[in-house]
């Protein structure tokens, strides 16, 4: 007789009579997996398999759920898992707030079976679809995808960066194992040293991290992203809690820190169209959606405005809602989750 695999459900929350009580009405038809703490919840979320689904209460000491929820929707590894709060106290405002903040929904305490068990059936469904269309799309992009270090030693890479690697007068190559771009060797360190210098500042319209590349052989269109958002995500939460311990804190951010980055290339003259998807997975509009395809392959607004009948200004409005849809906060992590989601996985 095969075995049913129940899907993986974390339950977070720091109150022991929560975690029974809740737990006993999902376990007969979930895989629960508890976490007392928003550390622990971080940290679980991260390990394969990983949960389909994060139940996340937003009273909690030392974190709250809304600084997990920011630091889980702010990491590429967990961007993508589905987040229902669980709360007593239903304001308008927090609802909204954790909405933004990339949750799929609210629970309000006690928890209600009839009603409550259906909503996260529906959104552990909805999750399970999504993934599915990216498991379907995962291969159809042209991208050579590179995972490197600070010092573009490589990490890993999939088979459409080995076939670029192989083809014949290449401009690309491995040189005691790291990736160079023959015709201009700055250019590769150089686009890692903008991306240090991308802040929450930075212009909406800000392409640092791309570039396209003509050569009498090949014309190329390249993008680097950071690997993971950790940094910039732990670096805006001290802003939100500031204590005695944060210069030590940010000394051990410094020392521990581990910077690799993704580098995508494909051929410039392979534009995506990926619109169709992008609507799927995203839930964006037509309009959205055109204007996210056109940022992942590499066009300014000014560019996008100018093949449209949209303004720039409107561009610029429609680029935030894209931010919040997708739990993303500036151009290049746009960039690097769309391609993460529809590139193979290393």
């Amino acid at each position: 007789m095969e075995k049913i695999t129940k899907n993986k459900l974390l339950l977070v929350d720091d109150e022991p009579i929560n975690i029974r009580q809740i737990g006993h009405l999902l376990e007969s038809d979930y895989d629960i997996v508890v976490a007392t703490s928003g550390q622990q919840a971080i940290d679980i979320a991260s390990i394969e398999p990983q949960p389909d689904l994060i139940l996340l209460d937003v009273l909690m000491p030392e974190m709250d759920g809304y600084e997990v929820c920011q630091h889980l929707k702010g990491q590429a590894k967990t961007l993508h898992i589905p987040i229902i709060f669980l709360t007593a106290n239903h304001k308008e405002e927090d609802e909204s707030r954790g909405l933004e903040l990339g949750a799929v929904d609210y629970i309000i305490k006690p928890f209600r079976p009839l009603v409550d068990l259906k909503r996260i059936k529906t959104h552990i469904n909805l999750h399970k679809d999504k993934k599915y269309l990216l498991k379907q799309f995962v291969d159809t992009l042209p991208f050579a995808t590179f995972v490197v270090g600070d010092d573009l030693s490589i990490k890993s890479y999939n088979h459409l960066s080995q076939q670029l690697l192989d083809e014949a007068h290449s401009d690309f190559s491995l040189v005691k194992n790291k990736l160079i771009y023959a015709r201009q060797a700055s250019l590769l360190p150089d686009l890692i040293e903008n991306l240090h210098h991308l802040d929450d500042t930075a212009s909406l319209n800000n392409a640092d991290n791309i570039r396209i590349l003509k050569s009498p052989r090949q014309s190329y269109r390249i993008f680097v992203t950071p690997l993971s958002e950790q940094i910039n995500c732990q670096a805006n939460n001290q802003d939100i809690h500031q204590d005695k311990h944060q210069e030590q804190d940010e000394e051990d951010l410094s020392n521990n820190a581990v910077r690799q980055y993704v580098i995508y290339i494909n051929k410039y003259n392979d534009f995506l169209h990926i619109e169709t998807q992008l609507k799927e997975i995203y839930d964006l509009t037509t309009a959205e959606a055109s204007l996210a395809n056109g940022v992942v392959n590499g066009l300014t607004l000014e560019e996008i405005a100018g093949q449209g009948d949209l303004k720039y200004s409107t561009l610029k409005s429609y680029l935030k809602i894209i931010f919040q849809k997708t739990g993303t906060r500036k151009q290049h992590e746009l960039v690097s989750a769309i391609l993460r989601n529809f590139t193979c996985t290393l």
